[in-house]
């Protein structure tokens, strides 16, 4: 429940500069990993294809985001931030910032530590749960696509 509290919140304060938390998490994922395809895209931002699909069509569209021919698959483009895409990107990822140094001032340095050591075990949970690697096939759980 935290985790979408603070999505809800994030996504409240990026609408004020006219953007989603999807989108902004695009942005800074092709920041940090330029010449993703669409597909690859989803599994950084945690973002479901068809809301790749969709937030990519807005961030064209307002000239942050290009597509070029893939340098080996004929089939695929590869996304690149624009010039402007570049800016809005370090916007975004500054705002980002500035909301997480608001969470560490509201604790004490021990309990800043003691989420810093848990983080990487949620998140390779979370990751876990996200592939469905954490199903047990003896249980008959079957991951739903």
């Amino acid at each position: 429940m935290l985790g979408r509290r603070l999505s809800y919140a994030i996504d409240r304060r990026l609408g004020r500069y006219g953007y989603n938390l999807t989108q902004a998490s695009m942005l800074v994922a092709l920041t940090k990993h330029p010449g993703l395809t669409a597909q690859d895209l989803s599994r950084p931002t945690w973002v479901e294809p068809s809301s790749v699909t969709r937030a990519l069509q807005v961030l064209e569209r307002r000239g942050l985001v290009a597509r070029r021919a893939h340098p080996t698959d004929g089939r695929a483009m590869v996304l690149e931030l624009t010039e402007r895409g570049v800016e809005e990107s370090r916007f975004i990822f500054e705002l980002i910032t500035a909301i997480n140094s608001s969470f560490e001032s509201s604790c004490d340095p021990d309990q800043i530590e003691a989420i810093r050591r848990v983080l990487p075990a949620w998140f390779e949970r979370t990751d876990a749960l996200w592939t469905g690697a954490d199903l047990d096939p003896e249980e008959g759980a079957t991951p739903v696509s």
